[in-house]
């Protein structure tokens, strides 16, 4: 088997473990959430922010982003893509809206 196969193998996979995976990973979401500022946390960790500005744009502190991201490391709800972090999926992309006030 040569590499492309491979990685078209690996492709379809990982597209099947998401589908399979959807209803746990939303349930999951809606479980850790628990807030407008937590929803925002983890919807701006897309692997294009420092922590600084994860905070400065969800209204809290870096320690306070820090806390929550090794909490959801450990829950498996956020991985190291490319020397960042990053969510598994936007949350708004699995029709979740951010808790009520």
């Amino acid at each position: 088997m040569g590499d492309r196969e491979l990685s078209e193998m690996m492709e379809e996979l990982l597209a099947w473990t998401r589908f399979a995976n959807h209803r746990a990973l939303t349930d999951a979401l809606r479980r850790t959430l628990a807030d407008q500022k937590e929803f925002a946390v983890y919807e701006l960790t897309d692997g294009t922010r420092t922590q600084a500005q994860v905070a400065k744009a969800a209204g809290v502190s870096q320690p306070t982003v820090s806390r929550l991201h090794a909490k959801w490391r450990r829950q498996g709800l956020l991985r190291q893509a490319g020397g960042a972090e990053t969510h598994l999926t936007s949350p708004r992309d699995l029709g979740l809206d951010p808790p009520p006030t």
